[in-house]
């Protein structure tokens, strides 16, 4: 079992667990070791949390009071964390862990590369980095922004794609009948969940480009006044 459960969330309640029996006083450290897992959740949450609750006020398009905003996130977090409570919850982080955080994050990180150093303009940008810090990014960053990033994730992208239909995508199941765990490919309906988590990660970017290109949504940045104090601060930032 200990074998089988040697990645993932076995790792820290099976694997982990195992080796905290071999060691004096085993139920001191298996409190400190879950005080730690737990402590290390809520810390990552909170980083979490505070990005979107911050985007959202920033952005205004919710008008409720920043407690509200925070009470009805988590109230939503949890409702949906209660699926990976369920007895098929083993399944389900399978699932999200295999496409939520993948293919979703190397797409939105390449096109935000891309944004900021072609369609913003690298040297906009250093110029900005300048005003702020006192020092102008050098060509190692420049190189890096402009031709390294954009080309290791495009060809990390297309293998990860590539090797998603070269091959049936798997999961780990339990089976009845020799009690153990047997490689199980996933079916239709599990992919398309999991075409839906990656869209939905990718489409708000190219949503929000389609409605300020057709100038659909304004922003205070489109306000005149507004437009010329931030050309005053960018010719600042050129001195």
């Amino acid at each position: 079992m200990v074998n089988l459960a040697a990645e993932g969330t076995g790792l820290a309640f099976v694997v982990f667990t195992e080796a905290i029996l071999k060691f004096p006083f085993p139920p001191v450290w298996s409190i400190l070791f879950f005080l730690m897992l737990l402590s290390l959740g809520l810390g990552s949450m909170f980083g979490t949390l505070e990005g979107v609750i911050t985007s959202l006020n920033d952005s205004h398009l919710i008008t409720v009071t920043k407690p509200v905003l925070t009470g009805v996130l988590c109230a939503s977090a949890c409702l949906i964390g209660l699926l990976f409570c369920t007895r098929a919850g083993q399944y389900w982080v399978a699932l999200f862990d295999s496409f939520a955080g993948s293919y979703a994050l190397m797409c939105v990180a390449f096109f935000e590369v891309i944004a900021v150093v072609y369609v913003y303009g690298y040297r906009r940008f250093s110029r900005d980095i300048e005003f702020m810090t006192g020092s102008s990014p050098g060509q190692y960053w420049l190189i890096t922004w402009r031709f390294v990033a954009p080309i290791i994730m495009a060809v990390l992208f297309t293998c990860s794609v590539v090797q998603c239909f070269s091959k049936a995508t798997t999961y780990y199941a339990y089976s009845k009948e020799t009690t153990k765990q047997t490689e199980t490919e996933y079916p239709i309906w599990a992919m398309f969940i999991a075409l839906l988590m990656v869209l939905l990660a990718i489409l708000p970017t190219f949503s929000v480009w389609f409605l300020r290109y057709f100038k659909i949504w304004k922003l205070e940045a489109d306000i005149p006044a507004v437009r010329n104090f931030l050309r005053i601060c960018h010719k600042g930032s050129r001195i």
